[in-house]
């Protein structure tokens, strides 16, 4: 009898156990049937009939509907998942210091991080965004990168890391690959030229055919002044590569036919494109005006296949101020649309001309049907 009343009190416990578990377990068994006067516990069989096989399925059911979906979720996600192609590139799991060359890139995949340490290197967005750790934003696609900052390729994001210095150091973290030193297409040469400069074109399409070149250290400095020699030497290239090395001497005094101008200028005074000063100089190192520039296209529009003569132009605001010998050189100018003013519709003739607008009047020039 004591044994008997020792295993009665053993079952409540247990019985008591399975079910504050269920209670707390949320699955739903909020009351269970009691046994009869005589048998106030519940049997051994019926739990296991029925409680415990109750319990497991709404374990189950929760499980299906919260972590098993999630899982289930994330295995097709997976399955989707593409490995993208990183044949060629190098992967650092932690920063790897790079020496790199002028004209090459880095180029960074997913994840990737670069670190410039010195020199001078230009962002290219290929794809997503790229991130400037340091203030938290979104690079722009082009803008140049500043030293010991972190530049960050987001998910499925890609990056090139262009070098305009003679030399450069960096570091790259995660999959990247160095593409080695090349000839640069025109529209990616120079620093201070970009695609939304409004002689972009025209300096970009001189440039890819050799016919004007930088200043160095990967620089147009569209802004910069013309002097004559390089007018004359610019517009030489476009009509007179051949034929400018057959001339011995330039006809002026002051100009040398074996400097890189002088062949030019002699095939420029030989066509009458130039006559140069009444004391016989040509003054390679002055600085060509506006007006100067005029005339000097319109003595040479029989090589673009031009008309010298046009109609009335609407005139400049400050006119008057165009010297005799160009007056109609200018007129001629602004009615054939080669050369606009510069604002308030004046044409500062006497301003010298900048290399921006040097590109855009050779290369409206230049675009004729019969040329």
């Amino acid at each position: 009898m004591r044994r008997g009343r020792c295993y009665t009190s053993g079952m409540k416990k247990i019985i008591a156990a399975v079910i504050a578990a269920a209670m707390l377990a949320g699955l739903g068994v909020c009351a269970l049937a009691a046994g009869g006067a005589d048998d106030p516990l519940i049997s051994l069989s019926w739990l296991n009939e029925v409680i415990l096989p109750d319990i497991i399925g709404q374990a189950e059911k929760l499980y299906s509907e919260t972590l098993g979906k999630l899982f289930s979720d994330t295995l097709t996600r997976l399955d989707e998942l593409k490995i993208p192609d990183r044949s060629g590139y190098g992967y650092a799991p932690m920063f790897t210091r790079l020496e790199l060359e002028d004209g090459s890139a880095v180029e960074l995949d997913s994840f990737g991080c670069f670190v410039l340490l010195e020199g001078t290197a230009k962002l290219e967005v290929l794809s997503g965004e790229v991130i400037d750790i340091a203030e938290a934003r979104v690079c722009a696609d082009g803008e140049m990168l500043t030293p010991g900052k972190k530049y960050f390729a987001a998910e499925d994001s890609g990056a090139s890391v262009r070098i305009y210095s003679e030399y450069a150091e960096g570091m790259a973290d995660g999959y990247y690959k160095i593409t080695p030193p090349g000839e640069l297409p025109a529209e990616e040469a120079f620093l201070d030229v970009s695609a939304g400069h409004w002689a972009a074109e025209y300096i970009f399409s001189l440039a890819s055919r050799g016919i004007v070149n930088g200043v160095g250290g990967h620089m147009f400095d569209p802004e910069g002044q013309v002097t004559r020699a390089e007018f004359v030497t610019i517009l030489g290239r476009m009509y007179a590569r051949e034929d400018a090395e057959y001339y011995s001497e330039t006809g002026f005094d002051d100009a040398d036919i074996d400097l890189w101008y002088g062949p030019y200028v002699a095939w420029a005074a030989d066509k009458g494109i130039v006559t140069g000063y009444d004391d016989g100089s040509f003054k390679p190192a002055e600085k060509i005006t506006r007006e100067q520039m005029a005339l000097i296209m319109q003595r040479a529009a029989p090589l673009a296949g031009r008309e010298t003569d046009c109609g009335e132009g609407e005139g400049f605001s400050d006119g008057g101020e165009v010297s005799f010998w160009a007056a109609e050189a200018v007129n001629w100018a602004q009615a054939t649309g080669l050369m606009n003013g510069r604002g308030e519709n004046r044409f500062e003739p006497r301003q010298t001309a900048t290399r921006a607008e040097t590109c855009a009047v050779l290369f409206r020039f230049d675009q004729t049907e019969e040329n």
